[in-house]
C-alpha cells in the first residue's frame, strides 16, 4: 500500500510510510490498494505488533494501524476525525467516557479535538497515537495535530469507505516521552522539567496490547458508557498470543496474560448483579487448569459474592489474591465493587502433557455488567374495573462491556526459547521501572517468575538473562582475543573532562545497573562516546583484564 522508506529517521520513515498508505488508499481508483488492504489476514494473530525495535533478521520493526471508516448518507460529513489509542495491556473495560477516551482542544485556528493521555489517578491509562510527530516534552500535549486523521467524507448519494491510519511507535526506547507517574505536573504537559522521562514502550507490560479506535464526529458523537460492541463510533482490536512448547515440561506449558478489568460499581441498586468476568473455555483442552491474580481484590471476597450468586461454582482460593478454577466449559467471577482505577490482574492457564505441535488453543475473556430501567407493570386481575394497579418494575439484562482472546499455538521448545527469553529480557527492562506504588508492580513481579518458568523448562537460563529495551543481549564477542577480554554492555551515562577541557573518558551504565568509568584521551574515542551519549545507543566495551579502565574497542549497537 506504501513504498518503503529507508532513509531519515525512525519517526520520519514511518510517518512517511503511514501517509503514503493512507494517501494511496483514499486515492485508488483502480483498487489496487483497496485489495492489498483487504488481503490482510483477519486472525489478528497474524498481524502481531512487535515490541522490539527489529525484527529477528536486523531490520528496524515499524507498527501502524489502518482505520476504514464507512459513510452512508446523502450529505457531506464535515471533519470527521480518528482517534487511535493503545491501553497497557489486554481489557475488558472499553465503556466511553472522557477520562480514558481523553481529549483536549488544540492550538489550531479554529481549535481541533485532539486525544490526549487518558489518566487515572497518577497512573496513564491510554495512550494515543498519530499520523503527525509527536509534541515534543517541551510542549504541551494538546498541542498535537493530526491532519491525515481529519478529513470531510463525501458519501454522494450512496456508500463510501475512507481511510484513516496512525504509526504505533510503541517500539522506540529512544524516545524518552512520558513521566512513569503523573504526580507534580499537568496531564497535559510539558514534561521537560520532568527527570526521568520513559519511552511508550516502558508502558507496555504485555506483549499485545488493546487498540481502540474512535470516530470524533461532532454531529454524530460517541455517548458515554457505549463501548465497541453497541457503538458504530467505537471499534476495538486486540488479542493475547502465547506460545506452547510440546511435550514440555509443567512450567513451560504455562501460559500467562497480564489483563485489566473495571470494578464493579460500589452503588449497585438493591437486587441489581455486580459485573462478572466470563471466560470461554470451549477451545482448551481438557485437564487444563487456570488461575486469576487480581492483587488489589479480596479471594475471599470473590467467593463470598460466588456462594450468593451461584447455585454452585468450581472457584477456589490458592492464596489471599488469586484464585484457581478448572478451564472447562464456561466460568463466572463475580468483581467486587471498587472505585478509581481499574483492577490489573494476570491470567495464568496450566495446559496439560499430551499437547501437540501444530494445535491451536483459544480462550476468551468477557465482562458483562447490567443495564437497568425502571419501568411500570400492571399486576391487577383483568375485571370489569378500568382502573389499573401501576407499580414499578426494576427491569435488568446483561451485556458485555469489552472482550479479548487468548490464542496459544503449539509449538517446540527449541523454536520458542529464543523469543521467550527477547521477552523476558524486555519486560525486565519495563518492570525496572515501575514503581512499587503501581498496580502492575505487584503482577510484574508474578509475571516476570512465570515467564522465567517457560524459558527455564525450555533449556534458558533466566537468571542470566539481562534487561534489555531491545531484548537482543546475546551479541557475539569479536575476535580474535575472544578468552581473554572482557565486555561491558550498556549506555553511556555522562563524558568526563579533565579542568583544561581536555576529555578523560567516559562512564557507562551497564545492563546490569553497575556504572563502570573507563579512560581514554583519543579523540576518536571521545567522537564515539558523544555520539552514542547524545542518541541514547547502547554500546558494547571490550576491555583486557589487566587495563579494566581502558577500552581496547568500543562498538555502536543500535
Amino acid at each position: 500500500m506504501a513504498a518503503i522508506h529507508t532513509t531519515g529517521s525512525a519517526q520520519q520513515i514511518a510517518l512517511a510510510c503511514i501517509n503514503d498508505a493512507v494517501t494511496n488508499l483514499r486515492t485508488d481508483t483502480t483498487g489496487t490498494y483497496t485489495a492489498q488492504f483487504n488481503a490482510m489476514l483477519q486472525d489478528e494473530g497474524s498481524e502481531v505488533l512487535q515490541l522490539q525495535p527489529k525484527d529477528p533478521a536486523g531490520n528496524p520493526a515499524y507498527n501502524f494501524a489502518i482505520a476504514r471508516v464507512r459513510l452512508r448518507d446523502t450529505q457531506t460529513a464535515a471533519n470527521v476525525r480518528v482517534f487511535f489509542r493503545i491501553w497497557q495491556a489486554q481489557q475488558t473495560n472499553a465503556s466511553y467516557n472522557l477520562t480514558t477516551y481523553a481529549r483536549a482542544a488544540n492550538n489550531e485556528s479554529p481549535a481541533q479535538p485532539i486525544p490526549v493521555l487518558g489518566v487515572q489517578g497518577d497512573e496513564i491509562i491510554t495512550i494515543p497515537f498519530f499520523a503527525s510527530p509527536r509534541v515534543l516534552t517541551s510542549e504541551q500535549l494538546h498541542a498535537q495535530t493530526d491532519d491525515l486523521n481529519r478529513h470531510d467524507i463525501d458519501a454522494g448519494s450512496g456508500e463510501v469507505d475512507y481511510f484513516f491510519g496512525c504509526w504505533l511507535d510503541i517500539n522506540q526506547p529512544n524516545d524518552l516521552v512520558y513521566p512513569q507517574r503523573i504526580v507534580g505536573v499537568s496531564a497535559d504537559g510539558p514534561f521537560d522539567t520532568i527527570s526521568p522521562l520513559f519511552p511508550i514502550q516502558r508502558f507496555m507490560v504485555a506483549a499485545h496490547q488493546c487498540l481502540i479506535v474512535e470516530i470524533a464526529y461532532d454531529s454524530n458523537p460517541a455517548i458515554p458508557g457505549e463501548d465497541p460492541s453497541n457503538s458504530d463510533k467505537l471499534a476495538q482490536r486486540n488479542l493475547a498470543f502465547v506460545g506452547a512448547p510440546n511435550p514440555g515440561q509443567q512450567a513451560s506449558r504455562r501460559v500467562p496474560q497480564t489483563f485489566e478489568i473495571k470494578p464493579t460499581l460500589p452503588t449497585l441498586g438493591k437486587g441489581v448483579k455486580p459485573d462478572e468476568l466470563m471466560i470461554e473455555w470451549n477451545g482448551v483442552p481438557a485437564g487444563s487448569t487456570a488461575e486469576i491474580y487480581l492483587p488489589r481484590v479480596s479471594a475471599d471476597a470473590v467467593l463470598a459474592m460466588a456462594g450468593a450468586l451461584y447455585t454452585s461454582h468450581l472457584l477456589t482460593r490458592v492464596d489471599a489474591h488469586t484464585l484457581r478454577c478448572p478451564a472447562a466449559g464456561v466460568t463466572y467471577i463475580p468483581i467486587p465493587p471498587g472505585t478509581g482505577i481499574t483492577y490489573a490482574g494476570l491470567l495464568t492457564l496450566d495446559l496439560p502433557a499430551g499437547i501437540r505441535r501444530g494445535e491451536t488453543y483459544t480462550a476468551v475473556v468477557r465482562q458483562i455488567t447490567s443495564v437497568v430501567s425502571v419501568g411500570k407493570f400492571d399486576n391487577s386481575i383483568a375485571d370489569d374495573t378500568t382502573a389499573k394497579d401501576k407499580k414499578s418494575e426494576l427491569r435488568q439484562w446483561r451485556r458485555t462491556t469489552g472482550v479479548f482472546k487468548l490464542t496459544i499455538p503449539v509449538s517446540t521448545k527449541e523454536l520458542l526459547l529464543e523469543r521467550e527469553e527477547q521477552y523476558l529480557s524486555i519486560m525486565k527492562w519495563v518492570s525496572a521501572a515501575i514503581p512499587a506504588t503501581s498496580r502492575w508492580y505487584l503482577i510484574m513481579r508474578r509475571y516476570l517468575s512465570q515467564i522465567g518458568g517457560r524459558v527455564t523448562y525450555m533449556g534458558g537460563n533466566p537468571s542470566a538473562i539481562p534487561a534489555s529495551d531491545t531484548g537482543l543481549w546475546k551479541i557475539p564477542l569479536p575476535a580474535p582475543h575472544l578468552h581473554r577480554e572482557h565486555r561491558f554492555v550498556g549506555k553511556i551515562e555522562s563524558l568526563i573532562y579533565d579542568r583544561f577541557g581536555d576529555f578523560e573518558g567516559f562512564t557507562l551504565e551497564t545492563m546490569a545497573g553497575e556504572s563502570k568509568r573507563f579512560e581514554s584521551r583519543e579523540r576518536g574515542i571521545e567522537e564515539l562516546a558523544k555520539r552514542a551519549w547524545q542518541d541514547r545507543l547502547r554500546v558494547l566495551v571490550l576491555v583486557e583484564p589487566h587495563q579494566a579502565q581502558r577500552p581496547t574497542s568500543i562498538a555502536l549497537l543500535q
